[in-house]
């Protein structure tokens, strides 16, 4: 699969440490989220006065026909988010 926007995402992480790599990646999927509802939604313009949350976002989306094995990674994500933009000393649990 050759995606130009997944390719200079992938490479826009390269270069970033653990903070870096979270916020950014969660401005991404978040992204990705708000274009699956343009998507799906036919007049989505009205979504914007909603102001949803990101988690409301992966709700809606799920509910929508977004597959439902997703939901609690993209929650994991949002709350590792929450996580670095809130404790000044939050690193990542090395992997196993």
């Amino acid at each position: 699969m050759n995606d130009p926007e997944a390719d200079k995402f992938y490479k826009l992480l390269m270069g970033e440490d653990e903070l870096g790599v979270v916020i950014r990646s969660h401005i991404f999927v978040e992204s990705v989220l708000d274009e699956l509802l343009d998507q799906l939604i036919p007049y989505s313009r009205h979504l914007s006065s909603m102001n949803l949350s990101y988690h409301q976002k992966i709700t809606l989306a799920v509910a929508m026909g977004l597959h439902e094995e997703l939901q609690e990674s993209l929650k994991a994500l949002g709350k590792l988010r929450n996580d670095f933009a809130h404790k000044m000393d939050m690193q990542l649990d090395p992997a196993p």
